[in-house]
């Protein structure tokens, strides 16, 4: 069982580094985008749709943020469970609670920068 239980963490935190990675990938962007559109003749349009376009770009960039920072939160709730023998490991209130705060800061993240783009275009 102990094996079974090893197995279950092993894959539950390979799933939160993947997050993480794209998370930490996606953290380039906004500041990309914001270093081409200060640049581009596009940049009148875009402020023309959206008046706050870089505060938007800041937003996205700390939804990223934080979803790198639960990271954290995770893996040190994890320890914490292996450290006392719990035996619902992945399942404790504030890993769960975290892991979706984690994925909901992915998605706001996402979307704002889609928002962006979308009128960038």
């Amino acid at each position: 069982m102990a094996n079974n239980k090893n197995f279950i963490v092993e894959q539950y935190l390979d799933q939160v580094k993947v997050i993480t990675a794209l998370a930490t990938t996606l953290l380039i962007t906004p500041n990309l985008l914001m270093t081409l559109l200060e640049k581009a003749d596009i940049r009148a349009q875009i402020e023309a749709t959206i008046p706050a376009w870089k505060t938007l770009l800041l937003i996205t960039n700390i939804m990223f943020l934080l979803s790198i920072l639960s990271t954290y939160f995770i893996y040190s709730s994890i320890v914490g469970s292996l450290l006392n023998n719990d035996t619902d490991v992945i399942y404790r209130t504030f890993t769960r609670v975290m892991s979706i705060l984690q994925f909901i800061f992915l998605v706001l993240g996402c979307i704002g920068l889609l928002f962006i783009f979308n009128y960038s275009l």
